[in-house]
């Protein structure tokens, strides 16, 4: 395989200079889109379909490998609304070591000046000017980044706002990572951090040099991203060894020419699926109800995992309150009917007239299986895929809260300790 040369990255200024990467086929129509923001416009991926980025060791005509650069950019990029000007550029769109023909490693010319950083896992950040006025974005735009707005702005020692300024005024665009318990995803931060991973050239797209930006780090007392090892040496040992980490995400490989590669450890990604797991509602319940939840408790911060357990212990003291009533109507009617399944049903179906199917089934289904819990796990859960039939219905049933609240009580909380103890 040919070894990658340098791919320049596209030169733009104005929202005019992407269009040609925003159309053509039906499927790049669909992927990217345009975000109308008051006072800006962020450009992104909407859906990550196959093939919208191209391949860099395959497509052999300019053209077209110009737009697959192109549509690599289209990666949270901010334009002015009312003059269309670029106002922000972090990083493109980079793969995983091994994830594509490009980056596989006969892909790549390791004798290449590069750094390998630490993969931190947080969330990116970066600052814009919007109508005059300084303010923090993610890939998205400024919702979700008003945590580490509040905390760069009002930090009592470190100039993080007089820094993005004047990177700005100059045509640069910082790139921070913003690690926070706030917003966890799997490595635990205890003490809130915003570290710079990148400085990068709006007109060009050109990355300051890792020294460069050590450098300018040191020279504004900013955090700078450390460095995961100094030098790479054999890549397939360097692989494996990244491979087998613990508690780290893994690492960044970053060219001097802007060319990155990332390299996740397997623990990551285990705990990753777990982690996104524990983001969802109908999972956690799925992971509680299946008597699981110990292994998803591995994965967790202190926080998170009180969590856990708070909801699976209203999970269980909902099965159970409802295993009793059913238990006692149950019993009210054999006292009644004795072993007269027609009266007993007859019974059943008037006791539960107004509650849900599912209520009325797991009660009927008693009749026959003794084990009410059993019944009602039956009725929550699809017996071929182990997946909740209704996340709606099973709250209601189980009289549980839900779990974006129980969550945010935790995390909140923590946080909330963390401060008054800095």
């Amino acid at each position: 395989m040919t070894v990658i040369e340098k791919l320049s990255f596209p030169e733009m200024a104005h929202i005019d200079d992407i269009q040609p990467a925003l159309f053509g086929a039906e499927d790049v129509e669909a992927a990217f889109r345009v975000n109308h923001r008051e006072g800006y416009l962020s450009v992104d991926y909407n859906i990550m379909l196959p093939g919208i980025w191209g391949c860099m060791v395959r497509d052999t005509d300019p053209e077209q490998v110009r737009l697959n650069l192109l549509r690599r950019e289209l990666r949270g990029l901010k334009f002015c609304a009312d003059s269309g000007d670029l106002i922000a550029r972090p990083f493109q769109k980079f793969f995983n070591l091994m994830e594509r023909p490009e980056t596989l490693p006969e892909a790549l010319d390791f004798s290449k000046p590069h750094a390998v950083l630490l993969k931190l896992d947080g969330s990116m950040v970066h600052p814009a000017n919007v109508r005059g006025e300084l303010v923090m974005m993610t890939r998205k735009g400024h919702v979700n980044a008003a945590d580490a707005q509040a905390f760069a702005f009002s930090h009592p020692t470190i100039p993080y706002a007089r820094f993005c300024r004047t990177m700005l005024a100059s045509g640069w665009t910082p790139v921070f990572e913003w690690c926070t318990r706030k917003t966890p995803i799997v490595i635990d931060y205890p003490v809130d951090q915003l570290i710079l991973t990148a400085v990068r050239e709006n007109r060009t797209g050109q990355y300051l040099t890792y020294p460069e930006m050590e450098r300018l780090g040191h020279d504004w007392d900013i955090p700078v991203v450390p460095l995961f090892a100094s030098d790479i040496g054999c890549i397939h040992s360097f692989i494996e060894r990244t491979r087998h980490m613990t508690g780290i995400e893994g690492a960044v490989i970053r060219f001097d020419d802007g060319t990155s590669l990332k390299l996740k450890t397997d623990d990551y990604r285990a705990r990753h699926g777990l982690v996104e797991d524990f983001g969802r509602e109908d999972r956690v319940i799925e992971t509680i109800l299946a008597g699981t939840a110990d292994d998803m408790l591995a994965t967790l911060t202190p926080p998170e995992q009180a969590a856990l357990r708070e909801q699976t212990q209203a999970v269980f003291s909902g099965l159970q309150a409802r295993a009793d009533a059913i238990a006692w109507v149950i019993e009210r009617g054999r006292e009644l009917y004795g072993d007269d399944r027609k009266q007993m049903a007859g019974h059943i179906a008037r006791a539960y007239a107004g509650a849900s199917k599912e209520l009325k089934s797991a009660a009927m289904n008693t009749m026959s299986n003794s084990d009410i819990v059993a019944n009602l796990k039956r009725v929550l859960i699809e017996p071929q895929n182990g997946r909740l039939k209704d996340v709606e219905r099973a709250k209601h049933l189980l009289q549980i809260d839900d779990w974006s609240d129980v969550r945010n009580r935790h995390l909140v909380a923590s946080s909330s300790g963390i401060r008054k103890e800095i």
